[in-house]
């Protein structure tokens, strides 16, 4: 994560870990679904098997969350940023 904090140039891999902090540019991650898998497209006709391998992903992550028709869903990206916004709403 050190990299996202220096104003440098960052630093560009072709391949990532689970546990590297990275930062992504791409058109459509409004869309995303947290938690979810992203893959880079390189041929058009791979499109139907990777938009199956995003479905599978998606229902597999649809399952880890339970959703009620009343209150509010709160989703973060790491506890203590769950924890600080649970003190902000208490005070």
């Amino acid at each position: 994560m050190k990299e996202m904090r220096v104003k440098n140039e960052y630093l560009h891999h072709t391949e990532v870990k689970g546990s590297m902090g990275i930062k992504l540019n791409c058109v459509g991650l409004e869309k995303a679904l947290a938690g979810s898998s992203i893959y880079k497209l390189d041929d058009e006709k791979n499109k139907p098997d990777y938009i199956k391998l995003l479905e599978e992903d998606i229902k597999k992550v649809k399952k880890l969350i339970k959703l009620k028709k009343e209150g509010v869903g709160v989703a973060a990206s790491t506890l203590g940023s769950l924890e600080a916004l649970l003190v902000f709403l208490k005070s």
